[in-house]
């Protein structure tokens, strides 16, 4: 008897380990990655001497088993540093999660006493709350206040997201909303009493400082390892290469055809797990699937990512490895030195300045006045001066964060019953759900969905 074949298309956490649990099942498996290299957005990008990525990423979860799993089956390589984050305020920086006292310090007295009363009367009213609120705005309101809502989230998430708060999804404040300590301990208590919104369920905040983990040329080398092993164990993969079409027959995917270098191929299995987003799943799937559903997909949306790499010559220019910052061109600087990763010479360090758009942008096509307002922006918060940087690099990631646009829930939903009709095909990982999540939570949640799609074939 023929081992069964399965092809993943795409080469990220989720799908690298929906390939590594396929082969321990026994599955020749095939992975399609359209990037030359792995990792998807943990990828380590090679650049002159070092390795960039696209933004912030450290390998983390609260699993202690998965964790250290993980850790072995990518060689034990990864370095393990207490969290740094920070978050610049009122002109001062403070750690992140925020505490009531760093609140209260950065913000003029007669604000944050109406910030604290506003609060106040958010956490009264939260148990008498019995519809769900209309947009995110109201959403954090109904979380913190009308004025500490104004203070703190409506500018970065208006920047972040390029569009007014009004018109995202509530379902935002529960995947990406930024948070503070006062906030999640209050909630997390009234919520054990039985008291919380029952309408709006906000994911609780890590709170504390756990240990993140890399490895000196960055998160991406652990998923090198991965995928090695993979390949090893006689799993194929395929870098700079595409899937553009799934076909389809009697309710079950037959072949994926795949194209590299101008040249199309078509591989036979009995299993597709796809971790591309699921846009582009729907719309390359053959025989086309019926209209309702395609004109669903197209209404799913993906905000892309530029991330700016610097090399300074400096040893080190961040409080912490990780800093947050309101009214800038970026959303968020990190230095990736500070959590293990090398840099040549050694005399300099290296900074990854991250900002959002849409891709139908000017500033994701002409890029050159976004480079260098960053580098002005940086300049302005003092943390480094333009005759400091030895290179600049660019790196842009099309699909970065799903785009919680309001009304996308029943587009989605649409979506995936649709998908849930074709009964050997698993739409899995950040993309293929278009949900918010870690790259461990992805990890797990492919290895789930992958698991529910074999108890469904072999039903």
């Amino acid at each position: 008897m023929r081992p069964r074949k399965a092809v993943i298309l795409g080469g990220g956490p989720a799908g690298l380990y929906a390939a590594w649990t396929l082969l321990q099942l026994g599955f020749e498996t095939h992975l399609i990655e359209r990037e030359p290299v792995i990792g998807g957005l943990c990828a380590s990008l090679p650049a002159g001497l070092n390795c960039y990525s696209h933004g912030t990423h450290a390998f983390h979860d609260a699993d202690a088993k998965f964790l250290e799993e993980f850790r072995s089956l990518t060689g034990n390589n990864a370095i393990g540093k207490k969290r740094q984050v920070r978050i610049q305020l009122g002109g001062q920086l403070y750690p992140y999660p925020l505490r009531g006292i760093d609140l209260w310090r950065s913000l003029p007295v007669g604000l944050a006493m109406r910030c604290l009363c506003g609060f106040g009367g958010a956490l009264l009213a939260a148990p008498f709350h019995h519809d769900r609120p209309g947009n995110a705005e109201e959403a954090i309101v109904r979380l913190y206040g009308r004025t500490l809502y104004e203070a703190m989230f409506a500018d970065y998430t208006q920047r972040f997201w390029g569009m007014p708060v009004r018109e995202i999804s509530a379902e935002f404040v529960a995947q990406r909303m930024p948070r503070f300590n006062p906030a999640e301990r209050v909630r997390s208590l009234l919520a054990r009493l039985g008291l919380g919104d029952r309408q709006l369920n906000s994911r609780r905040t890590e709170l504390g400082a756990p240990v993140m983990y890399s490895t000196p040329r960055g998160m991406g080398a652990m998923f090198e390892v991965l995928a090695a092993r993979i390949e090893a164990a006689g799993g194929r993969i395929q870098l700079n290469a595409e899937a553009v079409r799934v076909l389809c027959a009697n309710g079950s995917a037959q072949a994926v055809v795949w194209r590299r270098d101008g040249i199309e191929k078509e591989q036979e299995c009995d299993l597709v797990v796809s971790t591309i987003p699921v846009r582009q799943l729907v719309q390359r799937m053959e025989p086309a699937r019926p209209s309702a559903v395609l004109e669903a997909a197209s209404g799913l949306h993906w905000l892309g990512m530029i991330t700016v790499g610097l090399l300074v010559r400096k040893t080190q220019v961040l409080d912490g490895a990780v800093t947050y910052f309101h009214g800038r061109s970026f959303h968020r600087v990190s230095e990736p030195r500070q959590s293990g990763v090398e840099v040549y010479p050694s005399d300099c360090t290296t900074l990854l300045a991250e900002v959002t758009c849409k891709t139908s942008d000017k500033a994701w096509s002409q890029p050159s006045e976004l480079c260098a307002q960053v580098v002005r922006d940086l300049r302005a918060e003092g943390v480094v001066q333009p005759e400091d940087i030895v290179e600049q690099h660019l790196f842009r990631a099309e699909d970065a964060y799903p785009a919680y646009l309001m009304g996308f829930e029943p587009k989605l939903a649409a979506v995936r019953a649709d998908l849930g009709t074709i009964r050997n095909l698993v739409s899995t990982g950040r993309q293929g759900r278009f949900d918010f999540m870690t790259a461990a939570t992805a990890m797990k949640m492919a290895r789930a969905d992958v698991l529910a799609g074999l108890a469904r074939l072999d039903a």
